[in-house]
């Protein structure tokens, strides 16, 4: 068992959703050489950075996504991942299509954080215990695993309401790791 864990989020352009979701994950878990956090999209808009206003609120945050570049998930990603997070269940089935063998580390946004609220602050063990023990119950609940079907919604190309509120929801998804480490924010 590597001694590092590798999170990679999944959304379709690869330039809201997926990105802000790696951001706040790697402010949220501290990740660095040991939690590798990366994002991928389905149809992604490869190249482009980080959409102006999910930029925006994101650097509003003090969180600087502006060196975030879209690119096109691939088998390999899914492979190397320990556990791929997706904004929909849409994605979620396009993912396992596209690697079948990894359906088991296959959890929507929503799963995840349904998922990481019945999974105590880590302590002394670390966020990787955490986050193996919560890979570990994803694998053994198949896809209903924290039987949440909730999907964070599309805001490219609509209102800053909407981008917000796709925030607001990615926020929610991830808060309970900021409780693993104390780097909890309100939503």
């Amino acid at each position: 068992m590597s001694d590092s864990f590798r999170l990679l989020v999944v959304c379709t352009g690869n330039i809201c959703r997926s990105p802000a979701a790696e951001f706040l994950l790697r402010e949220r878990l501290g990740a660095g050489d040991d939690v590798i956090v990366e994002s991928a999209g389905t149809r992604a808009m490869s190249g482009r950075g980080v959409a102006a206003p999910m930029l925006e609120l994101l650097a509003q945050r003090g969180i600087d996504a502006s060196g975030h570049i879209a690119r096109q998930l691939s088998r390999p990603m899914l492979e190397q991942a320990d556990l791929v997070l997706t904004a929909t269940r849409r994605h979620r089935a396009e993912a396992a299509a596209l690697y079948p063998a990894g359906v088991k580390r296959l959890l929507t946004l929503a799963q995840f954080g349904a998922l990481a609220r019945s999974i105590e602050a880590p302590g002394a063990t670390g966020v990787i215990a955490a986050l193996r023990e919560l890979t570990d119950r994803a694998s053994r609940s198949g896809s209903a695993a924290g039987g949440s079907d909730s999907d964070i919604v599309d805001p490219y190309g609509r209102s800053t309401s909407v981008y917000r509120t796709s925030l607001r929801q990615l926020d929610a998804a991830i808060e309970p790791v900021g409780v693993w480490t104390g780097t909890r924010r309100q939503v």
